[in-house]
């Protein structure tokens, strides 16, 4: 006889409309869970709803989540301290969204934050609910400004009953309470059954993300143009293709608080079609990493983004940017890829030259990344994992 049992309800809390590595990483454990958890989640209106819902995933969107940024790159400075206006008026229309919710659905057992960047959001949960709430950490922290420390720290330990980091990296950079309790829960994926990597004389290089400023699309661009006459190197980029500036996009742009790459894309458009293509925005990128031999992500953020642990998975390396004195516990240089200086096109076009001559090196990186992908990121491990996270956080 079948015991029948009532699954807790997860208010999940994502803070993207647009649908990228955290939302992604996300929505394979949701999937993965569903027979043991009632997830709703809550987020921004955009590609991330869209495909919540198309995976089955309870979802209600909203217009947006108040945030606060402290991560090592998108921290407040200079003109970036006007984007605090934008979260002060999500802040007061969360209030009454939550209001209105509490009284048309029911308590939820626990509330998961897929960023820490949601803090704001933790505090309004906890007016309306007495659950346990707990976040996600994605992305390393800065850790320049004592007093943002201290307020962030605060709120962590009066708010927040665990902190899951997505990588050893992530948890050092951020100086948490201790009373708070943490888990480490990598990134996951579908494995591919095994490894059959074919390197031939032409190397296809792929990149994978929004064109935003912290990935390094500068770079991207400039290393395309520069190898237009290099033989047998062809590059395929994933990601939304720019589109013509409007007027919000104009003002951001000049007080430096976010960059539209429109006009650097169409001024390179001829030189760049030589030896490139532009696919656009994709969900599913099985066939993508296939085709590539190597993936290229030279973003300033100095982490291992999940294109790179994506990538590893078709036994596929990456060529990673990192700060001077940082290295990566996941993605290790010589071994499964090669580390890039930060801001470099002249280093990052010399690995890829380095790479396209030495089939040996590239075909011992690839199997390295697949066999470290298989023993790090596999979803049907770290399903696990998380369902017992979530229990034991109830």
């Amino acid at each position: 006889m079948k015991k029948f049992f009532i699954k807790k309800k997860i208010l999940v809390i994502n803070h993207s409309p647009i649908f990228g590595g955290a939302t992604q990483s996300l929505l394979i454990y949701l999937k993965e869970n569903l027979n043991f958890f009632d997830f709703i989640c809550l987020t921004p209106k955009g590609s991330s709803s869209r495909i919540f819902k198309e995976n089955n995933i309870n979802t209600k969107t909203v217009f947006g989540f108040s945030q606060f940024n402290n991560n090592n790159f998108g921290y407040y400075k200079g003109w970036r301290w006007f984007i605090l206006l934008r979260e002060i008026i999500f802040f007061i229309y969360n209030f009454f969204y939550i209001l209105k919710y509490r009284l048309s659905e029911s308590k939820p057992d626990l509330i998961l934050l897929n960023d820490l960047t949601l803090l704001p959001s933790a505090i309004l949960f906890s007016l309306f609910y007495k659950c346990k709430i707990i976040t996600y950490v994605r992305s390393k922290q800065n850790t320049k400004n004592f007093l943002r420390i201290k307020i962030q720290n605060y709120l962590i330990k009066k708010y927040i009953n665990k902190l899951i980091f997505i990588d050893e990296d992530v948890k050092k950079s951020t100086a948490y309470p201790t009373e708070v309790k943490i888990e480490k829960l990598y990134n996951s994926f579908y494995i591919q059954n095994k490894f059959n990597k074919s390197l031939k004389n032409k190397l296809n290089i792929g990149f994978v993300g929004n064109f935003t400023n912290s990935k390094g699309v500068e770079l991207l661009i400039d290393s395309i143009t520069k190898l237009k006459n290099e033989k047998n190197i062809f590059f395929y980029i994933v990601g939304p293709i720019p589109q013509k500036p409007n007027l919000v996009e104009k003002v951001l742009k000049v007080l430096r608080i976010r960059e539209n790459y429109y006009d650097l894309f169409i001024k390179n458009e001829k030189t760049i079609s030589k030896n490139s293509r532009f696919i656009g925005f994709r969900y599913k990128l099985d066939n993508f990493y296939k085709k590539i031999h190597l993936l290229i992500f030279p973003s300033y953020v100095s982490a291992a983004g999940r294109p790179v642990l994506e990538a590893a998975c078709y036994g596929v390396p990456s060529l990673l940017t990192l700060f001077n004195k940082d290295k990566n516990d996941i993605i290790k240089n010589k071994f499964n890829g090669l580390y890039v200086k930060n801001n470099s096109t002249t280093d990052l076009i010399n690995k890829i030259l380095i790479l396209k001559k030495n089939k040996n090196l590239l075909k011992k990186l690839s199997f390295n990344a697949y066999k470290n992908s298989k023993c790090k990121f596999d979803i049907k491990k770290n399903k696990n994992i998380f369902k017992k996270i979530i229990k034991e956080s109830v």
